[in-house]
């Protein structure tokens, strides 16, 4: 991530309005399993959809903007014993404070959508109906 001062930081993103709004062309259909991604051929495909996506974002609609995010605080303590281990099942979780705080990007926006030629960006989607499993 780059700010407008020009420093930057590294942050991880997970989103499933992104990955619903910008990779697949629609809902996983019914019976999708988590084996249907772990084809070389489709994590390509997913892959290959997300870098096209993101440049053209880039490139047309002048980037992204981060418009939620988190900064993860706590974690949990691994110098005492944990529900489970060590402890009943039914403990309190020890959490202590994180020795770094990581930015964690849970959505992103594009920073002009007028200038998306939406019929563009869906013929650079996964298409979920042969996309994740052909053979569905």
């Amino acid at each position: 991530v780059t700010l407008p001062n020009g420093s930057s930081f590294t942050a991880q993103f997970c989103s499933k309005w992104f990955l619903k709004k910008m990779i697949f062309t629609g809902p996983f259909p019914a019976g999708t399993k988590a084996a249907h991604f772990e084809d070389y051929e489709v994590e390509d495909n997913i892959y290959n959809a997300a870098v096209t996506v993101t440049s053209y974002i880039n490139n047309n609609a002048g980037g992204f903007l981060i418009s939620s995010w988190t900064k993860r605080g706590l974690v949990q303590d691994q110098a005492v014993d944990q529900p489970g281990i060590g402890l009943p099942n039914n403990a309190q979780h020890v959490q202590v404070e994180s020795g770094t705080l990581n930015y964690h990007v849970t959505r992103l926006d594009h920073m002009r959508p007028e200038a998306i030629d939406l019929d563009v960006l869906q013929g650079m989607k996964v298409d979920i109906a042969t996309g994740l499993c052909p053979s569905m």
